[in-house]
């Protein structure tokens, strides 16, 4: 079972594998309490879920296409992330399908999406946390293994380099991934990827 972290310091070091908006996210808070923090992504950059492709004649967003909040913390985030221009609200109007066709729709929720694309937001937040002298994103490098070592946890990326030790590892990646790092190392914490 996860045990909770103890607190960190400038002299505990964290791996995070993805960087999506939540392994972004905990990056933000672990350097700002001091950690060393190393971010992994197998993408050219951040996104995750959010990202985006640039194609010839347009840029599709992939996976999520809006947001929501529900908690006063993430709303003075996504305050300040409309303030900086990365994020606005949308649709600005909504419908939904019925026997009589489209009808117009409210339900009272307001969503936002990546401005002028999903990606515009964990690009955003990358170059925030990188900004940090205790922080730094790898892309293009998949983590596929992690090995115990003495001092910590190494990272094995698709390629055979190793990364670390880090003293802690964060892994953010949808559940199949992080079930195949996790499987040789914990039951419980593998068995709950799949559920």
């Amino acid at each position: 079972m996860a045990k909770p972290l103890p607190p960190l310091t400038t002299h505990h070091s964290v791996a995070i594998i993805g960087a999506g908006i939540a392994g972004l996210a905990c990056g933000q808070v672990l350097a700002s309490s001091g950690a060393s923090v190393t971010l992994f992504d197998k993408a050219r950059g951040p996104g995750g879920r959010m990202s985006s492709k640039r194609r010839p004649s347009a840029t599709l967003d992939l996976g999520a296409q809006a947001f929501s909040v529900r908690d006063a913390d993430f709303q003075r985030a996504v305050d300040e992330w409309l303030a900086a221009g990365c994020i606005a609200t949308w649709p600005t109007r909504t419908y939904q399908a019925s026997s009589s066709g489209w009808q117009a729709h409210n339900d009272g929720q307001k969503r936002y999406t990546g401005a002028p694309r999903m990606s515009a937001l964990t690009r955003y937040m990358a170059d925030s946390l990188t900004a940090q002298p205790n922080a730094e994103l790898h892309t293009d490098t998949p983590i596929a293994k992690l090995t115990p070592a003495p001092n910590g946890w190494l990272l094995v990326d698709a390629g055979g380099a190793r990364h670390g030790p880090y003293d802690h590892v964060v892994i953010s990646a949808p559940p199949p991934q992080a079930h195949a790092l996790i499987e040789p190392w914990d039951d419980t914490l593998a068995a709950a990827c799949l559920t």
